[in-house]
């Protein structure tokens, strides 16, 4: 495999705890690929905070928002040229149980570059990246 993309549910969560997550597994670069860059990641934090916060902690950040669309090729091949470079989480606000709903339309374009897809849990642990189903009716 090529690389990593890691992914980290932030809903729920204080930096704090995603920055100790994410320092358990040696990454330093978070990528942030909401469309609004100000809609908040944690209850009253927008992007320009969550950016602040990664600077405090050395971690660096990257807003990917603008680049098409969550499941365009550009937005994949920055991934993954991120990825080869630095250990990296995607920001997520799904549950907390390796099935990100914000990622999942990524999932597709990553796997199709032999990209291996991990879930960082609360607990510390992680898991390989399961895509949310649609809802049965």
């Amino acid at each position: 495999m090529s690389a990593t993309v890691w992914t980290v549910e932030m809903a729920d969560r204080s930096f704090d705890d995603v920055e100790r997550l994410l320092a358990g597994y040696g990454i330093s670069m978070i990528i942030d690929v909401r469309s609004d860059r100000r809609a908040p990641v944690i209850a009253g934090m927008e992007t320009a905070t969550l950016e602040d916060l990664a600077d405090e902690t050395g971690l660096g950040y990257r807003w990917m928002g603008d680049a098409g669309g969550p499941a365009s090729e550009a937005t994949v091949a920055a991934i993954v040229a991120i990825a080869s470079v630095s250990d990296a989480a995607v920001l997520c606000d799904g549950p907390g149980n390796g099935r990100c709903t914000a990622f999942a339309a990524f999932v597709p374009g990553l796997q199709h570059r032999d990209v291996r897809i991990l879930h960082l849990l609360g607990d510390g642990s992680a898991v390989p990246h399961e895509p949310r189903l649609p809802l049965e009716r």
